[in-house]
């Protein structure tokens, strides 16, 4: 039986975080232009619905957490809310969520022809759908719009006034993108690469950090801790504990773990 070749951690780190920043570089920008562009058309017309709304708020600081839920549910009941499918439907998103997906088994070593690429770019898909979803939830938030209408009145801050404001500073800034995008194509990755590990007849899988100033370590009330997760090697069939939550691969969310866990990460995995 020919002898499987060793794995370099470091150079495996190396490789895997290239691969994630150029999927940032080729790719956020595109989904920011896409979102920015629809984002424009929600803010406009929430702006407009909540004015006539923001005329009977007379801001009490004792009321304040009410007002905020009052005009955030008077949004939402007018209804405007764009859905995420509405982003999902837009060709160039679709396209760039397909590009990414194809990437990450590609680089995982996956041939065009092999029998498992379909299934793990359909897996990838997912996962960046529901990625582009939630930012997107997060993004049209009518709460957030709310609070900050609210604290604007609360200022005596004119309504035109407070409407540039708001339209200036609630924008889909690129950072989300980025965002968004560095943490989908993790994900991607590290679901193709432990596939490939598997296939490959690893036993065992090793946690690998990018080892910089950025690795997530407990501060205040944040739990979350990569830094001690960094060298962890479980059996390739069980998850890895960190943070206290399972989770298969860095970035993995089929177990449960919270997006403090997975959100921005560039962790990585290599067979031992």
């Amino acid at each position: 039986m020919p002898r499987r070749p060793r794995t370099n951690p470091r150079l495996a780190r190396a490789r895997h975080l290239a691969q994630v920043e150029a999927a940032v570089r080729r790719h956020a920008p595109e989904v920011w232009t896409a979102t920015r562009r629809l984002h424009a058309k929600w803010l406009r017309e929430a702006l407009a619905a909540a004015r006539p709304l923001l005329d009977k708020l007379v801001i009490e600081a004792r009321l304040y957490e009410l007002e905020v839920e009052w005009l955030a549910g008077e949004l939402a009941w007018l209804g405007y809310e764009i859905s995420p499918d509405e982003l999902l439907d837009m060709p160039e998103v679709a396209w760039t969520l397909r590009r990414l997906a194809t990437q990450a088994p590609a680089q995982a070593g996956f041939l065009p022809r092999d029998p498992r690429r379909a299934t793990l770019v359909r897996d990838t898909v997912k996962i960046l759908e529901d990625d582009l979803s939630t930012y997107w939830r997060n993004l049209t938030d009518p709460k957030v719009l709310a609070r900050r209408l609210v604290n604007l009145k609360a200022e005596g801050v004119p309504y035109v006034e407070a409407s540039r404001r708001v339209a200036a500073q609630y924008g889909t800034e690129f950072y989300r993108a980025e965002r968004l995008v560095r943490s989908s194509y993790n994900t991607a990755a590290n679901n193709a690469h432990s596939a490939a590990l598997e296939e490959a007849g690893f036993t065992r899988k090793r946690w690998l950090t990018s080892r910089d100033a950025r690795v997530r370590r407990p501060q205040g009330n944040s739990p979350y801790d990569h830094v001690s997760a960094d060298g962890l090697t479980v059996p390739i069939g069980e998850p890895f504990i960190v943070s206290g939550e399972p989770l298969m691969y860095p970035g993995d969310r089929s177990k449960g773990a919270s997006g403090g866990n997975v959100i921005n990460c560039r962790c990585t995995i290599v067979g031992v």
